[in-house]
């Protein structure tokens, strides 16, 4: 029982995060980033050339990003609905990324396994050692982590136009509408 009140406790701390304490706000332009698609990562290939730069989409694409974790259990449900939407999306300026943020004890092998298994249809970026710019999205203003699931969707500016942490997995239409608005109105700013 008292585990059961400590999820409930814990899911209600997640859907309730406290956005001032971020270290990006709505509006702010986005911190420029380069990542690497982490099949290049599995294949050992970590070839600058091919990483993907921010720079490269600014202007061009209003970009969605998933930050997550191997073992986040929210991040298990805002995904696949992230790749649903995404469908909806193929011909509109706006690529989706999901971010996926190594933890101390993960490792590439064990990372590998269970992402192939989820069946995961979105292009996977891996930083591997989170640099500057990098945690300005993950870390909040005192230097912890940010919770995750972590979204922010950037506009065709360059700025961020929503920001999100959790997913409410008991009211999947309301959270994915959220999300729709929130990609319309990011691929409307010029």
């Amino acid at each position: 029982m008292k585990k059961i009140l400590f999820l409930i406790t814990l899911s209600a701390m997640v859907f309730s995060a406290d956005l001032t304490n971020f270290s990006l706000a709505i509006g702010d332009p986005a911190p420029k980033w380069m990542l690497y698609n982490f099949n290049n990562v599995i294949q050992k290939d970590m070839d600058l050339s091919k990483t993907i730069k921010f720079s490269s989409l600014v202007g061009k694409k209003a970009i969605v990003l998933s930050f997550f974790t191997r073992d986040c259990v929210n991040c298990k449900f805002e995904i696949p609905e992230l790749q649903k939407i995404s469908l909806d999306y193929t011909n509109a300026n706006v690529v989706f990324y999901l971010v996926l943020i190594k933890t101390k004890d993960d490792t590439v092998e064990n990372m590998t396994d269970d992402i192939t298994n989820r069946g995961y249809t979105l292009p996977i970026l891996y930083h591997g050692f989170p640099d500057t710019v990098l945690k300005s999205y993950i870390k909040n203003k005192t230097g912890e982590l940010n919770p995750v699931p972590l979204l922010y969707i950037i506009d065709l500016k360059g700025n961020i136009s929503f920001m999100k942490v959790g997913f409410d997995r008991n009211d999947v239409e309301k959270e994915t509408a959220k999300i729709r608005k929130s990609i319309d109105r990011a691929l409307t700013s010029k």
